[in-house]
Order: structure tokens, then sequence, then C-alpha cells
């Protein structure tokens, strides 16, 4: 895995996922995965089916779903929703109300409390 910033990694049982990111103006939508008890790096999916990005949220729901939100490249702000599941291995893509909410914002933070996803924004542009 190449060295990047703006990329999520979020623990879901023993391994860690790594999405997207950015290492100067190359963008990124790759997947890899560490496993922690063997401490060893798996790439998941070279390319995930959305837009490479950086500065995205990936929050994990339902003990097996990442919800990725969001997110940069060099031309736009994402208010995209995608729905990753560790299980099955396939992504979702989510229609809901949520993009007028998200038009045009980056840097953000999700979380999942209960059943309710709680948003922080910190750049509108």
């Amino acid at each position: 895995m190449r060295g990047r910033a703006g990329h999520t990694a979020t623990l879901v049982g023993k391994d860690i996922y790594v999405l997207g990111g950015r290492n100067g103006n190359e963008f990124f939508n790759d997947m890899w995965v560490f496993d922690t008890e063997i401490e060893q790096w798996n790439l998941l999916q070279a390319k995930v089916p959305f837009s490479p990005r950086a500065y995205h949220s990936c929050t994990l729901v339902n003990e097996n779903e990442l919800w990725v939100i969001g997110g940069s490249d060099p031309k736009m702000m994402h208010s995209d929703v995608h729905v990753f599941n560790t299980v099955s291995l396939k992504v979702f893509f989510m229609h809901f109300l949520l993009y007028k909410f998200l038009y045009c914002s980056s840097w953000e933070c999700f979380t999942c409390i209960s059943s309710f996803i709680v948003v922080l924004s910190s750049l509108i542009g």
C-alpha cells in the first residue's frame, strides 16, 4: 500500500479497513485490509465502484457495513453515500435525503450511536 493522507481507517473486528486518500495530486479508490492478528496487509479491491476521493468519512454500521460518505477530489466535493458490506464484499449506492445536507461538504465526521448516524461537518464550500 502506498503512503497516503486523507484516507479512512475503520476497525471491524480484528481487521482495519483503509479506503481511498491521496498522495500529492493522485487520489485513490482502493480498499486495503490489515489483519491485526497476523499483522499483514491485503488488497481487498483495487478500485471500488465509486470515484477516487480523500477526506471522506467511513463509519461502521450494523457490525459489518462501512458507510462511505462524501469526500473530495481535485475537481469537486462529493455528496454521495456508499455502503460496503464486509461479509459479501459488495458496495451499494444509497439514495436518500442526506444528499441535500451533504451538498458541497467535506472533512465531515460521522459516527453511529444506537440507530442514529451523527454528522459533524467542518468545511462547506
